[in-house]
């Protein structure tokens, strides 16, 4: 069992869903349900967003390709969830307090000038950067927990979006950053 679990946390932190099986994991099953019973579906007006749903189809195949079924596999997808909890926690960064008027320059490794991101994008200049972003191809990518708090952000400000993601994760700065990245 425990040669399978570290095997397929393996195959979930090289997987280009890595986020969405984080997520899924991180949220659990719906309740009174376990991950045995629950639907797979993912999108608008369902219990996963898209990225959750296919993270949980992709596990769970894995999961039963290596023989895990019926109760087996409840087990195992619960000691993944405990693993991917105990990892998520114990990697928390601390929290601090930024100073919120400081211009800072974007260090992603851009060119000075390059107009993709911080203080030289088109966005930086203009305050409402929210309303802006939500016109972009970025924006209509995103999962449904960061649209959430980007429309927060619109219409209550950074402050109050912080607080919202911060209580949708449980107060939690690991779970947060699986959820909104």
């Amino acid at each position: 069992m425990e040669i399978d679990c570290q095997d397929i946390i393996k195959f979930i932190n090289n997987h280009e869903n890595k986020q969405g099986i984080v997520s899924m994991f991180m949220k659990g099953p719906p309740e009174k349900q376990g991950f045995m019973w629950c639907s797979t579906k993912g999108g608008v007006n369902e219990y996963w967003n898209q990225e959750e749903g296919e993270g949980l189809k992709t596990v769970q195949k894995i999961v039963l390709d290596k023989g895990w079924e019926s109760s087996g596999y409840a087990i195992m997808m619960r000691k993944i969830q405990k693993e991917i909890e105990k990892n998520v926690f114990r990697n928390s960064p601390p929290l601090y307090d930024e100073n919120k008027y400081t211009e800072y320059d974007d260090d992603e490794g851009k060119y000075e000038g390059d107009t993709r991101a911080g203080k030289y994008s088109r966005f930086y200049k203009e305050r409402n950067i929210a309303e802006n972003y939500v016109t972009t191809q970025s924006f209509q990518g995103m999962d449904d927990n960061n649209k959430n708090a980007m429309k927060v952000f619109i219409n209550k400000g950074s402050e109050a979006c912080v607080k919202h993601m911060f209580e949708k994760a449980g107060n939690d700065y690991g779970r947060m950053r699986s959820m909104y990245g």
